[in-house]
């Protein structure tokens, strides 16, 4: 979760136009949460982490996965995660490859606890770095 959350700071920061998009989407996104304290953000990261992880995981990676293999599993539901989270098509990509891992890790483990936990921590570090930042962008520029 942290690496993941540490590959979206640095494509935040990228000043690359490829990017700009992204960044632009993932500001949007971030104003949502603007209000909320970190607690809250625990908890949004928390539940996230869990729900997500018994739908994609739990269940939509089983289902396939039963009929299908286990591989073909990991990566229908990688894609549905990615489809489902397109704050852009960047984000898409970015999205699907987190579920390839966070389905992976499922997979090798027999546990959805590891997944759960991997997508919480992964949230919550995005979550509280992107308020962070965009609080300290609206104090040293009141327009944003």
């Amino acid at each position: 979760g942290t690496v993941m959350a540490a590959g979206v700071v640095l494509l935040a920061r990228s000043r690359a136009c490829f990017f700009g998009r992204l960044r632009d989407d993932f500001d949007k996104f971030v104003g949502l949460f603007s209000g909320c304290s970190v607690i809250d953000l625990a908890v949004i990261s928390a539940l996230a982490g869990v729900c997500e992880e018994l739908l994609f995981r739990g269940f939509l990676q089983d289902w396939v996965g039963g009929f299908s293999g286990p591989h073909v599993g990991v990566v229908v539901a990688a894609v549905v995660f990615g489809v489902l989270h397109a704050i852009s098509p960047t984000y898409a990509v970015f999205a699907a490859a987190l579920g390839l891992i966070l389905g992976y890790v499922y997979y090798y483990s027999g546990s959805l606890a590891g997944a759960m936990l991997a997508h919480a921590v992964y949230d919550f570090a995005v979550l509280f770095w992107a308020v962070r930042m965009a609080g300290a962008s609206r104090e040293t520029d009141p327009e944003r």
